[in-house]
């Protein structure tokens, strides 16, 4: 099987202070910090989707319908990995202007209550437990991701964890509707996206697909890539991290698949 991930975890950032760790706090140390760590470098997770003579048709097809969607979720990566300024109003107001997509950004303490909605919708309900569940996977400090699956959106929630020593003080959390992003990037309508738990997107019916009764976990345990099928036909695979949360785009290779047509007049609205 080709080999379509690079992965380069995040380099460690230690953040210290004295006392307690409000938001404003977070907010002034903030460059203190990163000026300190001047040599931090991030590679987040990318797909390498460079078409060459050993590519076969369906692979260079799903590289032509995701590659933007790839390309715009590693944009958010860096853009909050990597920032020299503090997460105030300002900066948040400036990454809703870069990533149109996004709903929103917000501060949160070490359980998940909030401390400041710096963009969005201020009423909301949110359910961040999965956020705070550290992953033996990566660095606890590590830029963390997780799904949630509501009636009316399903979105994608990343967050930015500050420890003060063994404690998780606070999260900074950029958060977006699946939609709201396939919209603006890549080819949904030829496209399905899931996590290993959560079915994110797909322009396809699920439960004619061999998708539907995939086991994410058990394929992706060995492969970054591969093929499924099921009596109506074949799909093509391919998986990438955002974060610590692995996708899994996929497309039909073979075999008549029913339009999932209220997820694609919902993507024109």
């Amino acid at each position: 099987m080709r080999q379509y991930i690079a992965i380069c975890m995040p380099a460690l950032l230690l953040l210290f202070c004295a006392g307690g760790c409000s938001s404003q706090n977070f907010k002034n140390m903030w460059k203190d910090v990163k000026g300190v760590y001047t040599g931090y470098f991030n590679t987040p997770a990318v797909l390498e989707l460079d078409h060459d003579s050993y590519a076969e048709p369906h692979e260079i097809a799903l590289s032509d319908a995701v590659s933007e969607v790839d390309y715009q979720l590693n944009r958010l990566l860096r853009s909050m990995d990597d920032s020299d300024r503090s997460p105030d109003e300002e900066w948040a107001g400036d990454m809703l202007r870069n990533f149109p997509w996004l709903s929103g950004i917000l501060l949160t303490d070490g359980q998940g209550g909030i401390l400041e909605v710096l963009a969005g919708d201020a009423r909301r309900n949110f359910s961040l437990g999965a956020l705070f569940i550290e992953d033996a996977r990566q660095r606890r400090t590590d830029l963390r991701a997780c799904a949630l699956a509501g009636p009316e959106r399903t979105e994608l929630y990343l967050g930015k964890p500050v420890y003060v020593q063994d404690e998780l003080r606070v999260m900074l959390i950029a958060y977006f509707d699946v939609l709201d992003l396939l919209r603006r990037a890549g080819k949904p309508e030829k496209f399905a996206l899931s996590t290993a738990a959560v079915p994110l997107w797909s322009a396809y019916v699920l439960e004619e697909t061999p998708l539907g009764d995939a086991d994410w976990e058990e394929l992706g345990e060995s492969d970054v890539d591969g093929l499924i099928e099921n009596n109506r036909g074949e799909f093509y695979w391919l998986s990438a991290y955002f974060a610590n949360l692995r996708l899994f785009y996929s497309l039909p290779v073979a075999g008549n698949f029913s339009s999932n047509r209220l997820a694609l007049e919902a993507l024109k609205r």
